[in-house]
This record gives C-alpha cells, sequence and structure tokens, in this order.
C-alpha cells in the first residue's frame, strides 16, 4: 500500500485581467477582456513544483467561496479547471548530490524528483543504483521519496543516460508505526469479535514499503508475535491505514505493524506497546442438555445411593466452571426427593480435557462427575418416599447453578437423558 507525497506549497492568484490581486477575489471591480473572457495568473509558493485545480464560479453571495448546500452541492455557477502542475527547469549535465532536506518533491507518473530550482527527470534508458549497485527501475520507484538522499551524474537529455544512485533507505522507526486497536463487528456480523488495528505510515516511507499485521498473546513472548495472514487493509483518507482482523477466537491480544522496506527488504517491527484488546466470548443463549446420565461406581448396597458412589452426566455443550453450592435434586420411582449438593453431600467436577464416555468423545467441560461423600441422611432428604434411602433408577427433576459460561441453565425438561441407573 503506497499514499502519494503531499503537496504541501499554496499557489496564489496574483493577476487576474491584468490586474494584481491577492489570493481569492472577487472580479466585479475588475474590467473585463474585450472578448469578455477571463484571465488569471497562478503563481506557485517558494518550492518549485507544485500542483493546482483552478475553480472559477459565481459569488452570489460575495461571501469568497463556493456555496453548497447540506447534501455538499454547489448553488452557484461554476466551471473547473484541469489539473496543472509547475515544474522547475530540466537541471544541466553533469553531477550532483542532493541531501534529503533539498528533495522538495517526487512524482512517479511524471517520472522526475525536484529540488527548490531545478528539475532531474529519469527514463528507461538512465542507470539506477542503490547506494552505488545496480537496481531496476521499479526499485529505484518504489525506494524514492521525500526526506531521501541521492548522487546524480545528470543527462538532460533524453537520448543521454543519467545515473540515479539512492542513499541509504530512510529509517521507518518503530514509535512511528504505533497501532490503536478497538474491537467491533466491522465484518458485518452480530458478534464482536473483530479487531481493527489503524495506524499512519510515516510521511517518509517509502512508496513500496509493505505493510502486514502481527498479533500475539497477551503476556506472551515477543517471538509469538504472528503475521495475521487473514487481515484486510484499508487505506484511509486521512493517511492512515486500518487493517481488520475478524473472527478472533476469545482471549487477549497485542498487535504491532511490521513494514518491509523495498530495495533491501529489511524489516522494521512496529512498537507492540500499545494496551492489550480483550474479545469476549459471546453469551451461549442455548439452554445445555443432559444426553447421558449413569451410575458410573457404586460401592455400597447395590440398587441404592452410598457414599463414594459417582454418577456421570454429559452435556451438549460446556458448563461454567462449577462452585459450590450447586445442586442436583433427584428423585426415585417411591418417592424420595433427594439434593445433591456440591461441598456438603458431594463433589462436583468438569471434564479438563477431552474425555470419552459411552463410547463418544466429549470436549473440555461437557462431562460432569457427581461423588457422594456422605451417605443419605434424614437431613438430606427433601422428601421420604415409601421407601428409606435413594434407590435407582432415579430421576433428575431439577438443578440450581449448572449453567454455560453465559449464564443459560440446565434445561432438565429438555434434556434427552435425566435417568440415572
Amino acid at each position: 500500500m503506497t499514499l502519494p507525497p503531499a503537496w504541501s506549497y499554496p499557489s496564489q492568484l496574483t493577476v487576474v485581467n491584468g490586474v494584481g490581486v491577492t489570493g481569492a477575489q472577487s472580479v466585479g471591480g475588475i474590467a473585463p477582456l474585450s472578448n469578455g473572457a477571463l484571465s488569471f495568473t497562478v503563481t506557485t509558493g517558494a518550492s518549485a513544483a507544485e500542483s493546482f485545480v483552478p475553480v472559477v464560479y459565481v459569488d452570489g453571495g460575495a461571501s469568497t467561496r463556493l456555496e453548497i448546500d447540506a447534501n455538499n452541492r454547489p448553488v452557484e455557477a461554476f466551471g473547473v479547471g484541469g489539473l496543472t502542475t509547475v515544474v522547475p527547469a530540466n537541471a544541466g549535465i553533469g553531477a550532483a548530490t542532493i541531501a534529503p532536506a533539498s528533495l522538495t518533491a517526487v512524482s512517479l507518473p511524471g517520472n522526475y524528483l525536484t529540488t527548490s530550482s531545478l528539475r532531474y527527470a529519469w527514463d528507461t534508458n538512465d542507470v539506477f543504483q542503490y547506494q552505488g549497485v545496480g537496481i531496476s527501475l521499479d526499485q529505484f520507484e518504489s525506494a524514492i521519496t521525500l526526506g531521501q538522499g541521492l548522487s546524480i551524474n545528470y543527462a538532460p537529455d533524453a537520448s543521454g543516460v543519467s545515473t540515479f544512485n539512492l542513499g541509504a533507505e530512510i529509517a521507518t522507526t518503530p514509535t512511528s508505526l504505533l497501532a490503536t486497536t478497538t474491537v467491533g463487528n466491522y465484518d458485518g456480523g452480530t458478534t464482536l469479535n473483530d479487531i481493527r488495528a489503524t495506524f499512519t505510515v510515516p510521511a517518509t516511507a517509502s512508496a513500496g514499503t509493505t505493510f502486514v499485521l502481527q498479533r500475539k498473546v497477551d503476556g506472551s513472548a515477543d517471538s509469538t508475535f504472528a503475521t495475521v495472514t487473514t487481515a484486510t487493509s484499508v487505506v484511509n483518507a486521512d493517511a492512515t491505514v486500518s487493517f481488520t482482523d475478524s473472527n478472533v477466537s476469545a482471549g487477549s491480544y497485542v498487535y504491532r505493524i511490521r513494514a518491509t522496506k523495498p530495495v533491501t527488504g529489511t524489516v522494521v517491527n512496529g512498537d507492540n506497546s500499545t494496551p492489550a484488546v480483550t474479545v469476549t466470548a459471546p453469551a451461549d443463549a442455548t439452554p445445555p442438555k443432559s444426553t447421558y446420565a449413569a451410575l458410573t461406581t457404586s460401592t455400597g448396597l447395590a440398587g441404592s445411593l452410598d457414599s463414594t458412589d459417582a454418577t456421570t452426566f454429559t452435556f451438549d455443550r460446556a458448563l461454567a466452571a462449577v462452585v459450590t453450592g450447586d445442586t442436583i435434586r433427584v428423585r426415585d420411582a417411591d418417592g424420595t426427593i433427594y439434593d445433591l449438593i456440591n461441598g456438603t453431600n458431594a463433589t462436583f467436577g468438569l471434564n479438563s480435557a477431552a474425555a470419552i464416555v459411552n463410547g463418544t468423545s466429549f470436549p473440555a467441560g461437557q462431562v460432569l462427575t457427581v461423588t457422594l461423600t456422605a451417605t443419605p441422611s434424614a437431613g438430606a432428604v427433601v422428601a421420604a418416599g415409601t421407601t428409606a434411602g435413594l434407590q435407582f433408577p432415579a430421576t433428575v427433576i431439577d438443578q440450581s447453578g449448572l449453567a454455560t459460561a453465559g449464564g443459560v441453565n440446565w434445561d432438565v425438561a429438555g434434556s434427552s437423558d435425566i435417568t440415572i441407573s
């Protein structure tokens, strides 16, 4: 991506129909030419190279500006001329050394560069070098920029051979590549998981300098920065470039810009001292449902719930970390209702890695193991049935605290398997 060189020297309107003027002028008091035409003279600024476009309009409001409506459409009659470029005289034959501060303009379309008073033009017949080493015309044009120093052995005649020898490529300092980052749904989606990094291209960056976006996990070593090959970029009207890194996984990241110079391929890493940017996992609005329930460990009486017995549940989506007080309420065939309470009479645990249950692999957070730490007692029984204790099969009838990270509770009624047997 490249940005055109800035023309920073203002043109001045100095003569209208032979009358000297200053700046924008009304011609009401200036006599027209004999043919009714309007002529004017534009004088360029102190630098020898400048481009401008003349605009002539009927100043109905005498405001010395072209009036526009709310939609930015002109409401006064006007005419626009063509782009006019003023350049200095062609340099004479001979050698010249141009210091970085003396280079006032570079025109790639025009194939020339200027100092404050001279123009040096090149063509395919010329020789191009970088610190004395031959390079191609494309490489020369990708590297030449304002602030660049070079030496020239100039032959003004088009049939002659000029030599343009570039000095060292302009240093692009890391701090000048400092990026700012924001999170949004920049790809048009509904989830705030896109990160936009915006930075300003240094004014002296060579035209052929390439820029890429790099990312690392916050807190990791700089050696883990990796180029985001899927990032898209847009050059904005305010001379900034915006990279968009779309659909980023939940986490905290740090970004930087990496620049590669056009001739030498020198890599310059941008400043990565920007604050970390965090993408939060979107809330899961779908309630988790259990797909399998079974008594997987039985150490006491067969068919009844005893201390150290373990029950396993699998779910169709990950649950948030369990906490003390999470509760599963179960009921057996004779009407006994019993609460399994994490930290009181049972221990709840979620799988931290993939686990195989009943021949199926489940990702982390989708397998819940409930291990009884005390034999059912009268204090733990919510409702007594016709037979003492809790017998199997037993059915889950309610729960508390077991939910996704988004806070959506276990849908007991909608689950396909809630019977422990």
